[in-house]
Formats: structure tokens, C-alpha cells, sequence
């Protein structure tokens, strides 16, 4: 089946070595927060964001996120100030991914300048849809049989997946119930370049409540049984050149 609403895909929440410093300080000399490499949604990236100036900070640090805007506030009890352009890690900090542009001070709170990490929007809805709740496996499973004829499975928790195509990825403009995006096809490529490094983003089944998100990770797809690789296959059989689907993409919840 198809969903019914539009749907997004935050992602792009990815820590190395050139951008995991966060330089700050408290009225006093420059504090360095270093959050942990590795890959994560973007409600682990606000937590991990916390952790690490909490652990470099002498202050409580809350971050939060305006999951309408996709903004991010940083606050504290008393007054601090972010070296987002001035810092001594300025070329390999977080400040970009965060969402801060430039250096802020005299307030203990601060809302991020643009949205945080990245967004994919598919173009159209979502089809061949299978909604999470539907389609579950139990992980590490053994059935036993006793001599009464007792059946009992013993397991160790259960995967959800999603199952989804996404189709008429296109820059043509113009097509009615099509969204349109003169870079649809280079947005997509982009998206699954991220996705095929197993990197974690959240699905947000209806874009008009981006409240309710769904962490997950791209379990397979048609080009590989373990989502390490990817094709967009143009929809000749349709009559249509210049537009791409994905076939079947499975996400595993998170």
C-alpha cells in the first residue's frame, strides 16, 4: 500500500575526527567539549552534544530540539558563551551541525541560527508502505516441543523493519501530486550515499507531525541483503525518463 501522508528522513548526524570540538566558555578561559565519534540519530546527537559539555562544563548544560523548526537550543543555569567562529577548533568543530553560525554571548540560552543536520523529503508518497508495526521478527529464536506437546519459543527481544519505495525522484518541474525539487535526484543519491553506511536516521511518517519519529538504520536493499550498496532504477517501464525509484528499501528500527 502506499502512505498516505508525506513523509521525511532526518539524517546527516555523522562525528569524526574534523568535527567533533565544541569550544565554550564560562566568563572565563575556552572550554573544549569533544563529543564521541560515531554515527547517530538526531535525538542521540543532542544527547551526546549534552554529555560532553556537561562533562567538559562546570555547569548543567540542557540541549533541546524544536522538532517543528529543527532547531537546536543550548541553556544553562548561569550565562555562557559559544566560540562558534572564534574558537581555537573553529575548522574541525560541531558548530556547522549543530546549526550555529556564529559566536554567541551574554545569555545562559541560545537557539540555533539555521536547522540542524540534514533532511531528505521524497518527492512523493511513500508506496509499497509496510509500517513497522507490521512487519516484526524475533531476534536469536528456538522453538521447543515438550513430550506433552507444549510449544514454546524462547527468544531474545524482536526487530521491527519498514519496507518502502521511493519513487518519481525527478528535477522536472511541474508535476502536479510530484513535489517539486530541481536537485530530486542528486537529494536522493545523496540521501542513500549516507544510508548505505549504515548510519542511523529518523523516519518521520507524516511531516505534518514531526513529533512522532522512528529511529532506524537501512537494514537492505534490492541491490544488497545487507543495505551496504544501492541502485536508482529510471522508470522506463512506466513510459517515464528522468525519473527514479528505489524499489524496496528495509529499515530496521533502532
Amino acid at each position: 500500500m502506499s502512505l498516505k501522508s508525506f513523509s521525511i528522513f532526518n539524517y546527516g548526524q555523522n562525528i569524526t575526527k574534523s568535527n567533533q570540538f565544541v569550544n565554550f566558555s564560562e566568563a572565563g578561559p575556552e572550554i573544549t567539549a569533544i563529543i564521541k565519534i560515531g554515527s547517530y540519530s538526531l535525538g542521540q546527537f543532542i544527547e551526546k552534544l549534552s554529555d560532553a559539555m556537561n562533562e567538559a562544563g562546570g555547569q548543567v548544560y540542557s540541549v533541546v530540539i524544536n522538532r517543528v523548526t529543527r532547531k537546536i537550543t543550548i541553556s544553562a543555569p548561569l550565562n555562557f558563551s559559544l566560540l562558534v567562529t572564534t574558537g581555537s577548533h573553529f575548522a574541525i568543530s560541531t558548530w556547522s551541525l549543530i546549526g550555529f553560525t556564529s559566536d554567541k554571548a551574554g545569555s545562559n540560552s541560545y537557539e540555533a541560527d539555521v536547522q540542524a543536520g540534514f533532511v531528505y523529503e521524497p518527492q512523493f508518497k511513500l508506496q509499497r508502505y509496510l509500517d513497522f508495526d507490521d512487519f516484526v521478527e524475533t531476534v536469536d529464536s528456538s522453538v521447543n516441543t515438550s513430550a506433552s506437546g507444549i510449544v514454546e519459543v524462547v527468544s531474545f527481544g524482536q526487530n521491527n523493519f519498514m519496507e518502502c519505495n521511493i519513487m518519481y525522484a525527478t528535477d522536472i518541474i511541474g508535476q502536479g501530486a510530484i513535489k517539486n525539487n530541481l536537485s530530486g535526484v542528486s537529494n536522493l543519491r545523496n540521501f542513500m550515499n549516507y544510508l548505505i553506511r549504515k548510519r542511523p536516521v529518523e523516519f518521520i511518517p507524516d511531516i505534518a507531525n514531526p513529533s512522532v519519529f522512528i529511529p532506524c538504520i537501512l537494514e537492505k536493499t534490492r541491490a544488497s541483503s545487507t543495505g551496504v550498496s544501492f541502485q536508482l532504477y529510471e522508470m522506463y517501464s512506466r513510459g517515464l525518463a528522468n525519473y527514479y525509484e528505489t524499489q524496496t528499501l528495509t529499515f530496521r528500527k533502532v
